[in-house]
């Protein structure tokens, strides 16, 4: 596992991730990331991108390789999201993005006023109009990997075919 390389000020770069698996977005998505991360984020971003083993990632990334589920299907990678939540990859807070998601201002204000020991993401905007309703939208997560282990190790032990089933995709098993 490599470690972090302080910034000049000698201040931590805020530990990123994103998920590229299959042939849905192609590497320039990854790379524009990590650009805006480091434009938008004071103190930088050290970008995790958990992907396939045989996916080249440059070295001033991490790459955690992602375990095979066997999934098929045009919605496969969203399952592969939830490896994000298994500590043994990554121990510690853990901002995440999909690769689709556009920064256009500083985001400073994520990881310094929400707690990481809460998991913290936005709602779903299906139901913005419904304030009692409180599922997420997976697109941007925050969290501390540490204490939300248990996603993984409970999505690990049940029927990924009967889960698929019954869930419309990530968002909402981990609403749930």
């Amino acid at each position: 596992m490599k470690t972090k390389i302080p910034t000049v000020d000698g201040s931590m770069p805020v530990d990123c991730a994103c998920v590229i698996h299959g042939d849905g977005y192609d590497w320039t998505y990854v790379q524009r990331l990590y650009n805006m991360l480091n434009r938008h984020l004071t103190q930088g971003a050290q970008l995790h991108v958990y992907t396939e083993p045989e996916r080249i990632v440059p070295d001033y990334m991490i790459k955690h390789e992602l375990k095979d589920l066997g999934v098929s299907g045009p919605k496969k990678a969203w399952w592969y999201k939830l490896q994000l939540f298994n500590s043994e990859h990554h121990a510690g807070p853990l901002l995440y993005f999909d690769l689709d998601t556009v920064i256009v201002d500083n985001i400073d204000w994520i990881w310094q006023n929400y707690d990481p020991m809460n998991f913290n993401s936005i709602r779903d905007f299906k139901y913005l109009q419904k304030p009692l309703h409180s599922k997420i939208n997976s697109s941007i997560m925050y969290w501390d990997t540490r204490y939300y282990s248990s996603v993984w190790h409970n999505f690990k032990l049940r029927d990924l075919s009967q889960i698929i089933r019954h869930y419309r995709g990530d968002q909402d098993y981990i609403s749930e």
